[in-house]
Formats: structure tokens, sequence, C-alpha cells
């Protein structure tokens, strides 16, 4: 879909005038995927709410841009964004929210994560019984983490808010604080 230049101004004008964008810009999928090359994947987006794991251990699979992701509150109490993808074959790790424990087990060959997303343990790797072997480097294969931010908003008569923004750009600045704003670990 395209849009010319007399529809984009007719939108601009002041409110009386203006005109909304055509149905097309909310149910296209071509101009989604301009979207999310021209806007989404250049900037910081807010994609989930820190309360949406509360407890350590607590894991939730979000999707993000056609990406499956790991929202995940970590030992220490910390909000943490991975791929939700296992290292070893590429299996999602988690499919449902949910409380894991201290590590995250991949369905598949039962390779096992910490909360910090550390490779901890690679069961029966190397043969059935041997749980190493030569070409396999824990520390070289933890999860993929995601770039992201939380953001605690305070404001009068409202609940405390905490908001996690994710950037796959990796160019963005980290967000500024205003008044009434903090961030990092939650």
């Amino acid at each position: 879909m395209t849009l010319d230049l007399a529809t984009l101004d007719a939108v601009r004008r002041p409110i009386k005038e203006a005109r909304g964008l055509p149905n097309a810009c909310y149910t296209d999928d071509e101009m989604f995927a301009r979207e999310r090359e021209l806007i989404f994947k250049r900037t910081w987006s807010a994609v989930a709410l820190g309360q949406d794991v509360p407890a350590p251990g607590d894991a939730r699979p979000i999707e993000v841009l056609g990406m499956p992701l790991l929202l995940l509150r970590d030992g220490d109490g910390a909000v943490r964004v991975f791929h939700n993808v296992c290292r070893h074959r590429g299996m999602q790790l988690v499919t449902t929210a949910g409380n894991v424990g201290r590590v995250l087990r991949c369905p598949y060959h039962a390779w096992c994560y910490g909360l910090d997303g550390q490779l901890r343990s690679t069961p029966n790797v190397g043969g059935p019984g041997v749980h190493e072997h030569p070409a396999i480097r824990p520390g070289e294969l933890a999860l993929q983490a995601v770039r992201s931010h939380v953001r605690v908003s305070e404001s009068p008569g409202h609940r405390l808010r905490k908001v996690l923004a994710r950037d796959f750009s990796k160019s963005r600045p980290v967000i500024p604080e205003s008044p009434g704003q903090h961030h990092g670990a939650i």
C-alpha cells in the first residue's frame, strides 16, 4: 500500500478539517511491515509491565515484532528479557507463563539455563551419562539477552507502574529519567 501526499496532508490538518488514515493503514500487512522496519525497530517500545513477572523465577513468553521473547524475574529480583530460544536446537524454552523455579529447562534436550541466562547444564551432550563435550563451551552459549530498560513511573493518585521497554536497534540512548520516574532493576 502506498500513501499519496494528499492523503497525508489531510491527516495533518487542524482537527476540524482533518481526516483519518485509510483503514488499510491498520490492516495491511505491507504497511505493518514498513512500520516495523521504519518505526518499531528503530526506537524504544513498551512491551510489558514489571508486574507481569512479580516473583523470582516468574517467566512470561511474549512476542514482539514476530520474535519470541522471554520476560523473566531473576533471583535478585531484576527483570530480564531474553530471546525465548534454546541455543542448542532452537526450541522455544517457555510456552506458557508461570514460575520456572531456579532454572529454565529446554523441553527438547533438557539443556538448563540459570535465571541470569547462563547455560548451567547440558545433559547427555557427550552421549548417555556424559554431560560435557569439548565442542560445547557453556560460557559461550548463554541465552541471547535483549537490550531492555525498566522504567518506574509514579503519578499522584496512580499505582507505581514498572514498564519494560526494548530496543532492537542497539543504538538508541538509554531512556532518560524525568521527575517522579526512576529506572533500573526493580
